[in-house]
């Protein structure tokens, strides 16, 4: 599903599918087995030690058994849907909720999504504006676009499904930080509406505020000379997908403790 038919259909691209095994393995395997029961049947004519008889049965018996079980998940058990497959999974009530947990921190829970190019400067200006937030007394947290990749999201690369799982994980887990009634920060390119959309759908209405860093391209290339290719196409999108927007925009052209004083006014 391409990001226009994923927006059109209201949902983000899907994981990625493992295949399923080809016919032509499957016809091999089952002339290894047929191959394998043939060797079995005709070794006690073809060998006088029964050491060295028994010796080799217990190979070819292995060897068939192997390819029998390969032969077997061939036909039934190779993944070829996304990873969703719990069915016995049920939602277990707590006792303390978010509205206690706010009502604890002296504040209420939100995501603060900061999204742009590369080098727009996204996380310069949440690392401040967490600063400042901490210096109130807030309770604050902040995923990185980069840092993830070094643990949560380390197995994810920059394919367009790539980027939906990553930020549908960074969603999951900011989602959680709301849960325990904190102020979490996201800086990430983030450059499909979809998956944006995704997280918003994830809090209560109010929970989700979008902050795009509009920085020029120009100057974003100058800070980031070695922006990976990849980034190229999310550029396109990014600038797509903000023309016309009513995101809050931190504007170009400001200092950094501007940007950052405007970041937290909205």
């Amino acid at each position: 599903m391409t990001e226009l038919q994923a927006e059109r259909a209201g949902k983000p691209l899907g994981v990625p599918r493992i295949e399923a095994k080809s016919q032509r393995s499957r016809y091999l395997d089952v002339l290894i087995a047929i191959a394998a029961f043939a060797v079995l049947a005709t070794l006690p004519f073809l060998f006088s030690s029964k050491a060295l008889l028994d010796f080799v049965i217990r190979c070819a018996a292995f060897g068939l058994f192997a390819t029998s079980l390969n032969l077997l998940v061939g036909y039934t058990g190779m993944i070829s849907f996304g990873l969703r497959r719990a069915t016995n999974v049920h939602r277990q009530s707590l006792l303390i909720d978010k509205a206690a947990r706010e009502r604890l921190n002296g504040h209420k829970a939100v995501i603060l999504w900061f999204t742009g190019l590369s080098g727009s400067g996204k996380s310069t200006i949440a690392n401040i504006v967490e600063r400042e937030l901490h210096a109130r007394g807030a309770h604050t947290y902040l995923l990185d676009g980069d840092n993830v990749r070094h643990g949560l999201n380390r197995d994810l690369g920059f394919t367009d499904a790539d980027r939906v799982e990553n930020i549908r994980r960074v969603g999951e887990v900011a989602k959680l930080f709301v849960e325990a009634g904190a102020i979490v920060l996201c800086s990430f390119i983030s450059p499909f509406r979809a998956e944006r959309r995704m997280v918003r759908e994830l809090v209560d209405a109010g929970e989700f505020i979008e902050v795009f860093i509009d920085t020029p391209l120009a100057e974003c290339l100058r800070r980031d000379p070695g922006a990976r290719p990849a980034d190229a196409s999310a550029v396109v999108r990014l600038l797509t997908a903000y023309r016309g927007r009513s995101t809050p925009a931190v504007p170009s052209g400001r200092s950094v403790s501007e940007r950052v004083s405007r970041s937290l006014k909205v």
